[in-house]
């Protein structure tokens, strides 16, 4: 009725639909903003899912978003589909959505859904979760095991890694990633994780680990006076934390400074020493402006100073495709953004004359393309 609805395929998992419609021999048509996909009423969706393929037919702007949930209710952003071309970025997700997005209101018609399955899993979240004793590749004055009893009070994980020291060093584990890829393939996603720190009260850095071992992008800890590491208490003794991977791997970089060359990354390298790790992943929740502390904005600048007729970099973090960015200032003629249509860098501004100006940065952002603000003072001198 009216396109929203849900049905029970012949595996007994719940799907459910908004703005779509029936197409021939029982396939689905979807309009601008609508999705079909594995609901969250169902208990288990599917287990180990692997190489996915969807054939559809979409207009001239027509996207069709793959989405990923631990839950059938947060939903991560994968990537844009190719018709007929086969994925494996919903490999190990339990529930899987498939959104339209369309500026001329076309529509996609999908005529088949296809992927491997498996009666295997652990749970929802144990499933996508790096943090598992099997993932541990390496160790640094660490010995990693595996616990079952003190896990995070999040997604229903029933197993963690407990890493306790051994002498004295350098203290890192890597964990290796669920599927090596280059980097640039996610840099807008977020690496997130569940932090047992009854022991310890320092929140771990963050890395990337390149085939040859050696480290790729910038190493990240916590920064009071930054933005783009993120935490916030689960309980008296779990941190959430996310990192968001556009400060790690800075794609859109102009003037004097340099993008990180595209390495291909298998592991990811927390730097900390007794703790308990779980639900260690890379996610895509696109940023909002609903107020919340996960999946805003971030900014991560070292300065807050910029030269007359010079360039300033406002480093903006964020999660999801980014479609546009639009500075604002509260005061006149100070600044301005760069305009140089050659750059394709949107993310830079130019210094007028001597003042303090606040400059917001305006984002669009992800599969549904959320509006997101955040603001910076900064001094022309």
């Amino acid at each position: 009725t009216n396109g929203e609805g849900t049905m029970e395929d012949s595996k007994g998992v719940t799907w459910e639909y908004h703005n779509a419609s029936d197409l021939n021999n029982g396939h689905v048509s979807i309009g601008h903003q609508g999705y079909f996909g594995v609901s969250a009423s169902s208990a288990w969706g599917y287990t180990a899912i692997s190489e996915l393929t969807v054939n559809f037919t979409a207009g001239n702007d027509g996207e069709l978003w793959l989405l990923t949930s631990i839950d059938g209710i947060t939903w991560n952003e994968q990537i844009t589909l190719e018709s007929g071309v086969p994925t494996n970025y919903a490999n190990n997700w339990r529930y899987i959505r498939f959104y339209c997005w369309d500026d001329d209101n076309d529509g996609i018609d999908v005529t088949s859904v296809s992927f491997g399955y498996d009666c295997t899993g652990i749970s929802s979240s144990d499933d996508v979760d790096c943090a598992t004793i099997d993932g541990v590749a390496n160790t640094s004055h660490l010995t990693a095991t595996k616990e079952t009893t003190i896990v995070s009070p999040l997604g229903g994980s029933t197993e963690a890694v407990r890493l306790t020291k051994d002498g004295s060093g350098s203290y890192y584990c890597d964990f290796f990633l669920k599927q090596a890829r280059p980097i640039y393939d996610f840099h807008t996603y977020t690496v997130e994780l569940d932090f047992y720190h009854a022991n310890n009260q320092t929140k771990p850095s963050i890395q990337f680990i390149n085939v040859n071992n050696g480290g790729t992008g910038q190493n990240f800890s916590y920064n009071p006076n930054k933005s783009n590491y993120k935490f916030i208490s689960i309980n008296e003794n779990w941190w959430h934390i996310e990192l968001h991977i556009p400060s790690m791997v800075a794609k859109y970089v102009g003037h004097s400074d340099k993008a990180t060359h595209n390495d291909t990354v298998n592991r990811i390298r927390i730097t900390t020493n007794n703790c308990v790790i779980d639900n260690l992943r890379i996610g895509c929740v696109p940023s909002s402006d609903l107020g919340t502390d996960m999946n805003t904005l971030g900014l991560y600048n070292d300065t807050a100073t910029c030269s007359r007729n010079g360039y300033y970099w406002v480093k903006v973090s964020w999660t999801g495709k980014l479609h546009s960015c639009t500075f604002t200032f509260d005061v006149p003629g100070i600044a301005e953004q760069e305009n140089n249509p050659t750059s394709n860098i949107p993310f830079y501004i130019h210094g007028l004359q001597q003042g303090t100006v606040v400059v917001t940065a305006h984002l669009v952002v992800g599969y549904n393309r959320s509006t997101a603000t955040i603001s910076k003072t900064i001094t022309v001198s």
